[in-house]
């Protein structure tokens, strides 16, 4: 996912396995930048997963400049119950992308919007979010009214939405988490 994330946004590749001349052994080995120079590789990214105490993922990663022989800035650990490692890996790329091109990430954002499915005459509109790659998608709502306009509070913790369930076009703030409704 990691690779996924980085590789789509055009500004990074991966360097095939196949290529690699060195190996990482251990997340506290010393990197042998020589190795990665050669390849022609500008960054590298170790890491590790392990799993503690039943349901506890902790993910652990640093993040190198291979030309200059540095680590850039310090290691970070996330840890969560096992169903958020996407989550976590996400934040992980937030990570390397701000440290790389000193702008905010975007990978650990999600994304609401309408969702119409249906055929032209008889249109279901639902409001739904999903995470920015797609994945993880839920409906907030049924298609029993149109909802239109939805927007994320600065927070991320409400969305703010048009709905015409009274024949009439109010807004309505809904708690994510909850699913509350307030008009």
């Amino acid at each position: 996912l990691l690779v996924q994330d980085l590789g789509g946004t055009g500004l990074f590749r991966e360097v095939p396995a196949s290529a690699h001349i060195g190996r990482i052994t251990g997340f506290d080995a010393p990197v042998q930048y020589a190795d990665w120079r050669a390849i022609n590789a500008q960054a590298l990214i170790t890491g590790s997963v392990s799993m503690q105490s039943g349901d506890r993922l902790v993910v652990r990663f640093r993040l190198f400049d291979v030309f200059s022989g540095q680590q850039m800035g310090e290691g970070l650990q996330f840890a969560g119950n096992a169903q958020s490692w996407r989550r976590m890996a996400h934040k992980v790329a937030d990570a390397v992308y701000s440290r790389i091109t000193g702008e905010g990430g975007y990978f650990d954002s999600r994304v609401v919007f309408v969702s119409e499915s249906g055929p032209k005459d008889q249109r279901a509109k639902r409001l739904a979010v999903m995470d920015y790659d797609g994945a993880n998608m839920q409906f907030l709502t049924d298609s029993r009214n149109i909802v239109l306009a939805p927007r994320f509070s600065p927070t991320g913790d409400r969305i703010l939405y048009t709905s015409y369930e009274t024949g009439f076009p109010r807004i309505v703030l809904m708690d994510v988490a909850t699913g509350q409704r307030r008009i």
